[in-house]
């Protein structure tokens, strides 16, 4: 999934929020893999935190 930041500028952050967690249980459903690359200078603090805990592992730079 790419564009996220794109998503939340022209949606509401729960909306987006929402679309992520069904696409994690889609890609947990058909035993696949969901990346998903995110600007973190992009999202609030709170809201990077909240994207993490719907996710089984964070990769930094």
């Amino acid at each position: 999934l790419d564009g996220v930041e794109y998503l939340a500028v022209n949606n509401t952050f729960i909306s987006v929020l929402k679309l992520i967690q069904a696409l994690r249980d889609l890609s947990a459903i058909n035993n696949t893999t969901l990346l998903i690359p995110i600007l973190k200078d992009a999202f609030e603090k709170h809201q990077i935190n909240m994207l993490e805990r719907e996710v089984d592992g964070v990769l930094s730079d």
